[in-house]
């Protein structure tokens, strides 16, 4: 039977007996309560009393004013014979049946059972008298927040922040091992271990008090395990030697960034085991600490954005090289091409290559994606199209070797278009095929602009055994052809066979004709084309591009 005692507050003397069947207490202001009290700084229902199996436990409910035992912000804790539950300006003390004092233990999962809790201090309240009114011990506590502060301030990365906490740790008495961990996932990861010799610094932490600590964000205290003969049981226990420990979650805003572990092991004295005082002393300074753990943080993620940035200006540099500011010369034709990434790097890309007297290879492509994957798979597209132009494959034949190339090695899921045409100024002819790319334009001598529709079969990297057929148009002197990607004519774009009509015959005006609009420099797609004037007067000098 349960036997709560008011010994203080304006019920003060009453006493209320638990029946043996009744399995919760509930305690507050409200009818209905187990024990009304009539404190008005008590919550309509402020407390509970629990029955789990043999033991008791008290569990705050959500109250206003807050729940302590002993002294200590509690949430849930199983409740011992004299114990002393504080709501309001109440003190409820509590009478087991048999009378004795019983250490406190939590279950784990399984058969195991972790160490018991003795104590708790919520992190960031309660922790004003840190340091012991003994002179000597007080001189020991600010030198260890002393130490610790000045570890924490020689710090430049969370890795080493670690490592000097864990050895400043070990000189806290009775310490025999400090672990600092980093939330990951669902659990937890040692980020830096130090250990006393005889001790090993890599051995298991028991995953009970983490997540214990993790809960209920406060700094845990386990007791003697010698003297509770329930956790003895545990092979666990018994197999590391635990003898005493602490767990101080490191909170910023709600936020659990880390935790501190201490273990004392093995010695048969009281003198090896941690208490209350330790408690309250790593509680103070893991408030400090993850203040720390918090800018270090920040900084490393500030660097890391830093490397990004530059790694991808190297990025687009290096993409520079594959799309190149100076087209071939060509006799008899005049060719200009731009891309714009949408990100850093893009996937679009595009070529011109010489290919006999008069003759030259155009291609244009585009890879399914943005950013960094797109743009290395643009790369090894270009480099294949590249050599079957070297090769002297005919479009359709060149489209077939980089898809059967592509397609063997191309991550699930990404694909690439792509048009390859050969202009062959002299006979006035195109020849081109096209694999699931928006459809070339050519713009006619008088104007008009006509869209070659023929010859389109599935993207790269789809299909290895994919073939790709050709078609052809006359291509005569004063006609430009244009190849474009799929990001020109959305995001507000001009409609780009409008442009073309509109524009000059000249491959830069039609460039700045279609890529004008769009909703200024900011666009969701990579935007890139290719335009060749046939007819193009040799004296006219190189024919160059422009990246934006």
């Amino acid at each position: 039977m349960l036997r709560l005692v008011v010994v203080a507050g304006p019920d003060r003397g009453r006493a209320f007996d638990i029946p043996a069947e009744v399995g919760v207490v509930n305690v507050g202001r409200a009818p209905g309560n187990t024990v009304r009290l009539t404190d008005e700084e008590v919550s309509r229902r402020h407390v509970s009393a629990r029955r789990e199996g043999a033991s008791w436990f008290v569990v705050d409910e959500g109250s206003t004013n807050g729940t302590k035992l002993n002294g200590l912000p509690v949430r849930k804790q199983e409740l011992r014979h004299g114990d002393e539950i504080a709501i309001g300006d109440t003190r409820l003390a509590v009478e087991l049946p048999d009378g004795a004092a019983r250490t406190v233990s939590t279950t784990v999962s399984g058969d195991e059972r972790a160490p018991s809790i003795k104590a708790r201090v919520t992190v960031g309240e309660a922790t004003s008298d840190a340091l012991s009114t003994d002179l000597a011990a007080a001189r020991k506590g600010l030198r260890l927040l002393r130490d610790l502060g000045a570890a924490a301030s020689r710090a430049t990365s969370v890795a080493d922040l670690g490592r000097a906490l864990v050895e400043t740790l070990l000189h806290v008495e009775p310490a025999d091992r400090a672990v600092f961990l980093l939330p990951e996932g669902e659990g937890f990861r040692v980020a830096a271990a130090a250990a006393k010799r005889g001790v090993i610094a890599d051995r298991p932490v028991s995953r009970t008090l983490l997540e214990l600590a993790k809960k209920e964000g406060a700094a845990l205290l386990c007791a003697d395990t010698l003297a509770d003969p329930r956790v003895m049981e545990s092979a666990s226990v018994q197999d590391l030697g635990i003898r005493s420990a602490v767990c101080v979650p490191l909170l910023a805003s709600g936020r659990l960034l880390g935790l501190l572990h201490l273990e004392s092991v093995g010695g048969g004295s009281k003198s090896g085991c941690f208490g209350e005082e330790h408690l309250r002393l790593l509680a103070t300074a893991g408030d400090a600490l993850a203040l720390a753990l918090e800018n270090l943080r920040m900084r490393e993620a500030l660097l890391a954005r830093e490397r990004v940035e530059q790694e991808l200006q190297l990025a687009r540099e290096i993409q520079g090289a594959f799309l190149p500011e100076e087209l071939p010369r060509v006799a008899g034709l005049s060719a200009a091409a731009r891309a714009v990434p949408a990100r850093e790097v893009g996937g679009d890309f595009y070529g011109l290559w010489p290919a006999g007297e008069g003759r030259a290879v155009a291609v244009l492509g585009d890879v399914a994606g943005k950013g960094v994957p797109a743009a290395l798979l643009m790369a090894r597209a270009l480099a294949e199209a590249r050599a079957a132009a070297a090769a002297g494959l005919a479009p359709g034949a060149a489209l077939t070797a980089v898809n059967r190339a592509l397609a063997s090695d191309i991550p699930m899921g990404l694909f690439v278009t792509a048009v390859v045409a050969r202009i062959e100024s002299a006979s006035g002819r195109l020849v081109y095929a096209n694999a699931g790319h928006p459809l070339p334009l050519v713009r006619r001598r008088d104007g008009s602009v006509e869209e070659l529709g023929g010859a389109r079969s599935l993207p790269l990297g789809l299909d290895p055994e994919a073939a790709y057929s050709e078609a052809e148009a006359p291509f005569a002197a004063g006609d430009v052809l244009l190849l474009l990607t799929d990001g020109i004519g959305g995001d507000g774009d001009v409609d780009p066979a409008l442009a073309l009509a509109a524009a000059p015959p000249d491959p830069k005006a039609v460039l700045e004709a279609v890529l004008r609009g769009g909703g200024g420099e900011t666009h969701r797609d990579d935007r890139t084309a290719l335009a060749v004037l046939a007819g193009a007067a040799q004296s006219a000098g190189p024919a160059t591009t422009r990246r934006a």
